[in-house]
């Protein structure tokens, strides 16, 4: 098996290439593997350059290591989805880090022995349609159906306050002393200053179950976004559906009382949120805003309209390090 491995030199302030790339080189060297280095060189490089490879080895036992962010990952996710030899393994070297999260014994994912030495499990993904765009005319053969309008996430799209606070702590998080959480906190507080409202209508399985203002929604296939932040602890990556979770506009005052709880993935159940935090489990949602919205895909922000998600069960093969349990997250690691 060939073992690729793809460097975001920026992700989490150059951390891929300063911190994990030299424990990449020593670990591969010891222990004999085929291996390639890939330093992607801006922003789809590496979608395009892991497309290009399972095309030109669609019967090589290929896995593809994203070491960078959740964004670096997705676009690993893009480039290798509907080719079965590939898998995709994850070495976290981005500042939120979120997919992750959902499974135990965490440290073996920065531990390059042990993500050589893993083994694949099948994983959900969701593949998403912005249903009022135009198809991108200039986009590769090879690419076509892998980009917008349409392509696929593998932990969480977030629409309304999540999205924005997402595009704010992009931001934030370059400036000195910003953790993920940090800066994700930071950009809380500078989006609900101005608490936009969310004017949406929600289909799912095909019926209409919410309409009217929204402070924010999200279909996940997993549990964490923001760096940390447990919004959908009912969430599980190979169940074969989708968690969509809507949530009516409310106060600032009464925003403050509960992102505690949400951060801790404790808001589930909570009396207080009865009529103003729906969960819904299911294959197909539809979100129809009025105008546009914010999105953020695996943490990477766009404005869209109307978006279909789909869940695609058992999808990819996710590479899980040796000795980890494809599980339900320890969150005290």
């Amino acid at each position: 098996m060939k073992h690729i491995f793809l460097i975001n030199p920026i992700a989490g302030r150059g951390r891929a290439s300063v911190e994990v790339l030299p424990d990449i080189v020593a670990a591969v060297k010891e222990m004999g593997v085929d291996y390639e280095i890939h330093r992607t060189v801006n922003e789809g490089d590496a979608l395009r350059y892991v497309c290009a490879r399972c095309e030109e080895h669609p019967d090589e036992e290929l896995r593809f290591y994203s070491c960078g962010g959740d964004g670096t990952m997705n676009e690993v996710l893009n480039g290798l989805f509907g080719f079965p030899k590939a898998q995709l393994a994850v070495i976290p070297a981005g500042t939120g880090n979120d997919f992750i999260r959902n499974f135990p014994n965490r440290k073996r994912f920065r531990d390059i022995r042990k993500q050589v030495e893993g083994s694949p499990v099948p994983v959900d993904v969701i593949r998403y349609e912005i249903l009022d765009a135009e198809p991108d005319a200039e986009a590769p053969d090879s690419l076509a159906g892998r980009i917008a309008p349409s392509g696929y996430a593998l932990n969480m799209f977030n629409v309304g306050f999540d999205a924005e606070v997402v595009a704010k702590t992009a931001k934030i998080k370059g400036k000195p002393f910003m953790n993920g959480t940090t800066a994700y906190i930071c950009g809380v507080g500078v989006v609900l200053a101005q608490l936009k409202k969310l004017e949406m209508t929600v289909e799912v399985d095909g019926a209409e179950v919410a309409s009217g203002q929204f402070l924010l929604a999200a279909a996940a296939n997993g549990r964490f976004s923001g760096g940390g932040f447990d919004g959908c602890p009912q969430a599980v990556t190979d169940d074969g559906e989708m968690d969509v979770v809507v949530v009516k506009s409310v106060t600032r005052g009464f925003f403050l009382s509960i992102v505690k709880k949400y951060h801790d993935g404790t808001h589930v159940g909570d009396p207080r949120l009865d009529g103003v935090l729906t969960h819904y489990r299911c294959r197909e949602a539809v979100f129809r805003p009025k105008g546009k919205m914010s999105m953020a895909k695996d943490g990477e922000t766009s404005e869209v309209g109307a978006i279909r998600f789909t869940i695609v069960p058992r999808a990819i093969r996710l590479s899980m390090p040796a000795g980890s349990d494809p599980a339900v997250s320890d969150k005290s690691e």
